[in-house]
């Protein structure tokens, strides 16, 4: 008892003083256990973008020595009427491990990330190196410690610092106290790149403890702390008092989380349980180094949040005979405090300025959700199935200066019938309303009080066969969004929005290895303003969307290749009277399409996909376009 409480308060030492991070050793572990051998290629183009990818990985490890390798290589193009941007990144990574016996190894870890595009910006270039040595230390079994040390060179806004890295980190996995599993991790990190300085701390902590048969609770704590040290440029002023390049602006946030839940399951019963409770708090500071205190304005301020949240929440899914039935019930707030920080010397009648304009970001926000859901068979092939959702939201803000506190409370009624037809086949019909009301609690913002009223009905067949394949939906929504206030003005109009569409898709087997497929839709949609008193809508837009891509296509062990034809079609009309209409835009599209997928071998495969337009528009004006996308991945 003596040796595993011992054991407990050096593992929790251990957790209080550390972070986990992906440029990290915590990443260091990960990346050398984890990385896969691989070299794959991706092109893309879309309108006037493209866009390369590249990525190389490559693994060698036997029963002591461990390399890995990787390089991220990502560059995109946008081509303007004006110029042309290029911008690029590249991240490399290369680490390895060395066991020298079960509880002792060690290792290096370096990483280069690139940025840069042609804008001529002083943000536009950036780059960080460094490299990592560590020892890693096995206490037991799910104990180790690791600590690490090493250089580093940071590129920012065209000033190059060199430093050191150096820190602790320590983990605990499934370490077994009295019959509870500890897990943690934490990581103490430094980098010191004079004149600037980041710092890292993270802990993490859960405790699952068994009560009793079917009963578990779980304890969980976090803490993390990030501080970041980033250059801004220094207008003349600042560099003429100090004699400075640039300023240095830290930025620091801290988070403090606490969650606790007590679950019980017995299967048996077919019984699921689990209440919990989660609370938070954030503080996010920033602090500019060099003031120039001859000309300070109330923008000038430093300024920090602070923020506290909890979540109280509850599940429960049980039977009641044939039937299934799921209940999640959850209530949260969180409240967030804006405040600028006093420049010694400076005005106070600036500071007062900003003080005022920062209390007008404090906010409250409370919400309470309600989610019951189920289902129950009506018939040995057919079921019903049934969906409640509540939500309240509360937004107050405690300024008297800000008129934006608010009210919404949001329904949605789902109900649905499934029936299976045969093995393959099925139908489907579903009915769904939706109810938003949204209310301002001050005047000065009443006239946005709305309600918007949601209906849908929607049928779906399904047919997956091994001969034939087809989905077909068909779906009539009619939206309608109505104001409080309109009455009283006339910038805000009740409107409704009401479509139709139609969904389709088909695979047809013609021979064996070969056939033919089929996707597409329909779709009308109207919109108007609308009188919900008198339930009349004054239409005053339509639109007309159609999809076709017909195609063909073949396929064996190793390839599918397919070809097709692509079309797509969208045309507005404005109406003249609420029964006649004119055409007022056309957007039309088509062209051949086609998609090649070749698996090399297990595991390098090609695949391509792209597709040649002919556009034109209303006014008869035509262009011509090219969409494709390459991935190719090699086994190396």
């Amino acid at each position: 008892m003596i040796r595993k409480l011992f054991i407990l308060i050096i593992s929790f030492w251990s957790v209080l003083s550390a972070q986990n991070e992906l440029d990290s050793t915590g990443y260091i572990n990960s990346f050398n256990r984890g990385n896969k051998t691989l070299f794959s290629n991706s092109l893309e183009k879309q309108i006037n973008t493209y866009r390369l990818n590249n990525i190389l990985s490559y693994t060698l490890s036997d029963n002591s020595v461990t390399l890995n390798f990787r390089n991220i290589y990502n560059s995109n193009v946008y081509k303007l009427a004006s110029q042309t941007t290029i911008r690029d990144e590249n991240n490399f990574r290369i680490g390895g491990s060395y066991r020298i016996n079960d509880n002792f190894s060690g290792g290096f870890y370096s990483q280069s990330q690139l940025y840069s595009d042609d804008r001529s910006l002083a943000i536009s270039n950036a780059s960080l190196i460094h490299g990592i040595m560590y020892l890693e230390y096995q206490v037991l079994a799910g104990l180790s410690f690791l600590p690490f040390g090493g250089f580093a060179q940071n590129t920012q806004i065209n000033q190059t610092d060199n430093g050191y890295i150096f820190g602790l980190e320590g983990s605990i996995r499934q370490l077994d106290f009295e019959g509870s599993a500890l897990n943690g991790t934490a990581l103490i990190k430094n980098e010191d790149i004079n004149p600037r300085k980041n710092v890292n701390r993270n802990i993490t902590l859960s405790i699952d403890s068994p009560f009793d048969e079917g009963i578990k609770n779980n304890l969980s704590f976090q803490y993390d702390y990030r501080e970041n040290d980033f250059y801004i440029s220094a207008d003349s002023s600042l560099s003429g008092i100090y004699g400075i390049t640039n300023n240095i602006q830290q930025r620091s946030e801290s988070n403090l989380i606490f969650r606790n839940s007590v679950s019980f399951d017995n299967p048996s019963d077919k019984l699921f349980a689990e209440l919990g409770g989660k609370a938070e708090w954030r503080n996010v500071d920033r602090s500019t180094r060099y003031f120039d205190t001859g000309n300070i304005k109330s923008s000038t301020f430093d300024d920090k949040i602070s923020e506290f949240r909890y979540d109280i929440f509850g599940r429960f899914s049980f039977f009641l005979g044939s039937s299934g039935w799921n209940i999640n019930l959850s209530l949260g707030s969180r409240e967030e405090l804006h405040e600028p920080k006093m420049i010694e010397g400076a005005n106070i009648i600036f500071f007062e300025e900003r003080k005022i304009q920062e209390e007008r970001k404090n906010n409250i926000n409370q919400i309470t959700n309600i989610n019951i859901s189920g289902f129950s068979p009506l018939s040995k092939n057919g079921r019903l199935i049934f969906n409640i959702f509540l939500r309240k939201m509360q937004y107050d803000t405690p300024s008297d200066l800000n008129f934006d506190d608010r009210d919404e409370i949001l329904s949605i009624l789902r109900i649905g019938y499934e029936y299976a037809l045969s093995p393959v086949a099925s139908f489907s019909l579903d009915l769904e309303g939706n109810f938003n009301h949204l209310v301002y609690i001050f005047a000065e913002r009443s006239s946005n009080n709305s309600r918007r009223r949601v209906l849908k009905l929607a049928a779906a067949s399904n047919l997956l066969s091994k001969d034939i394949t087809n989905r077909f939906q068909g779906e009539i929504q009619a939206d309608y969004t109505t104001y409080d206030f309109e009455d009283l003005n006339p910038n805000y109009k009740s409107f409704s929005f009401r479509s139709l569409i139609f969904r389709d898709s088909l695979v047809l087997p013609i021979i064996r290895r070969a056939g033919l497929e089929f996707q597409g839709y329909t779709k009308f949609s109207e919109q108007g303003e609308f009188n919900w008193a008198d339930f009349k809508s004054r239409p005053q837009r339509f639109l007309t969307e159609y999809y076709l891509n017909p195609g063909f296509y073949f396929e064996n062990e190793n390839m599918r290749l397919g070809v097709g034809y692509r079309y797509f079609d969208l045309t507005t009309y404005l109406f003249l009277t609420p029964k006649e209409k004119e055409k007022n835009t056309v957007y039309s599209s088509y062209g051949p399409i086609t998609q090649i997928s070749w698996k090399l071998n297990q595991r390098s495969e090609l695949r391509f996909s792209g597709y040649y337009e002919f556009i034109s528009n209303e006014k008869l004006e035509r262009r011509e376009m090219a969409t494709m996308n390459l991935y190719v991945r090699w086994n190396i």
